[in-house]
C-alpha cells in the first residue's frame, strides 16, 4: 500500500505523493533485501522526476517483466523502469567530449606563451588557438557566447599554478556491464 500523503519540501507542501512505498506518514518503507523482509524509515526526501510513457512491448518481454515483478514483489512498471535505467550509462557523456579534450590540449600546448602574454587573465581557446582574452571573466563569456553560441570554447584563467584535481565521490553503485 502506498501512502498518498504529500511530501514536504523546504517547509512547503509538494503536490505529489510520497515517492516511497510508505506504510504511514513517517515515511517508513518496506521491501525485501537478500530474501529477507525489512522495514526501515526514510529520513530524506528524494523527489524523482517521472514522465508517463505508453509503449508497446513484445508479449515475451512483458511476461518476463511480470515474472520478475512477482518474484521481487514490486509493480511491473517499477521493474521495467529499473531495467531501462540499467540499460543506459550511469554517467552522461557529452557528444562534444572529444572537442572539449582537443581545446584543453590546445590550451596546454599554448600555456607557456599565454603565461608570457596573458598571465592572470581569462583566455578563450577555439579551433586550437587563442580567440579572445580578458581580465573580466563575465565580459569574456558574454563575447564568446555572442560569437560562438553553439561551439565548444575552452575558457580558463592563465596561472602558473598546476591544475587542481577534483574528485567527486558518488554514493550511487554502478553495476558492471555484463
Amino acid at each position: 500500500m502506498r501512502n498518498q500523503e504529500w511530501g514536504r519540501v523546504g517547509g512547503g507542501v509538494a503536490p505529489r505523493p510520497c515517492p516511497y512505498r510508505c506504510i504511514d506518514r513517517s515515511h517508513t518503507v518496506r521491501g525485501r533485501r537478500d530474501g529477507e523482509q525489512f522495514t526501515e524509515p526514510k529520513f530524506w526526501y528524494n523527489p524523482v522526476m517521472e514522465t508517463p510513457v505508453t509503449i508497446l512491448l513484445p508479449d515475451t518481454i512483458y511476461r518476463q517483466a511480470q515474472a520478475a515483478a512477482r518474484q521481487a514483489q514490486r509493480p511491473v512498471p517499477e521493474v521495467l523502469a529499473e531495467a531501462l535505467e540499467n540499460a543506459f550509462p550511469a554517467v552522461y557523456v557529452s557528444p562534444d567530449r572529444e572537442a572539449m579534450e582537443r581545446e584543453e590540449a590546445a590550451y596546454e600546448r599554448l600555456r607557456e606563451s599565454l603565461l608570457a602574454t596573458h598571465e592572470g587573465q581569462y583566455v578563450a581557446i577555439h579551433g586550437g588557438e587563442l580567440v579572445d582574452a580578458d581580465a573580466d571573466q563575465m565580459a569574456l563569456m558574454r563575447r564568446i557566447n555572442d560569437r560562438y553560441p553553439d561551439a565548444v570554447v575552452h575558457l580558463r584563467r592563465v596561472t602558473r599554478e598546476p591544475d587542481r584535481e577534483i574528485r567527486v565521490h558518488s554514493p550511487r553503485l554502478i553495476r558492471p556491464q555484463s
